[in-house]
């Protein structure tokens, strides 16, 4: 899947938005380990799970990245099969107090 269409130059990790995705890669079995590593590495990106030919990332922007342009990326690294969008929160009304 090419996210890249659906992602604008809007800077979601401004002050106020929390931005989390929950994604599953799968990627060629005999590379798991070198992608777990790599992908480890990413800013905003934490490797949850590993097994087989899985890894289960959560993603969040960053200052200067969104997680929609990181998500983009993923799908471009090397013995990457697909990538897979599971859970996604974004809230922008984090400075709002809500009073009884």
């Amino acid at each position: 899947m090419r996210v890249n269409a659906f992602v604008d130059d809007r800077d979601s990790s401004a002050g106020g938005v929390e931005n989390i995705c929950g994604v599953v890669v799968t990627v060629l079995p005999q590379h798991l380990a070198e992608v777990q590593k790599n992908l480890s590495r990413w800013p905003g990106v934490e490797v949850v799970a590993a097994e087989h030919s899985k890894l289960v990332l959560t993603v969040e922007d960053t200052a200067a990245q969104s997680a929609e342009r990181t998500l983009a990326r993923l799908g471009d690294g090397e013995h990457v099969q697909a990538v897979s969008l599971i859970y996604h929160h974004f809230d922008s009304n984090l400075e709002k107090e809500v009073t009884p």
